[in-house]
């Protein structure tokens, strides 16, 4: 996992874990609606690709910044809490290595 792929994740996981809600949701109705559920995904994944492009031309002071900007964004909107970063941080702390975990420590210092 790169900083930007770390800062875009970071930075949308409350997105991401609302679309899988909504993906559960439609999957369920889909069934019983007997409707392909490649729709939803193709949604998902157009959804992804605007992110990504995005952030991927943006450097790791921009995209600091902007995550910063977002976080600030979700407390104000009553979104993003300690209860919320700490669920983020034992979300991704597993799949990172020492070096990627110690600056998403500093990430997390800097959102709290």
């Amino acid at each position: 996992m790169n900083f930007s792929n770390f800062c875009s994740n970071n930075q949308n996981i409350e997105n991401l874990q609302k679309n899988n809600e909504n993906l559960q949701k439609n999957c369920k109705i889909n069934q019983k609606n007997d409707t392909k559920i490649e729709n939803i995904d193709e949604e998902v994944k157009k959804d992804m690709e605007q992110k990504l492009e995005k952030y991927k031309n943006l450097n790791q002071n921009q995209l600091t910044e902007e995550l910063l900007k977002e976080a600030n964004k979700q407390k104000m909107n009553g979104n993003l809490n300690d209860e919320k970063i700490k669920e983020i941080q034992n979300t991704i702390l597993p799949m990172l290595d020492e070096s990627q975990k110690n600056k998403f420590n500093e990430l997390i210092n800097l959102i709290k």
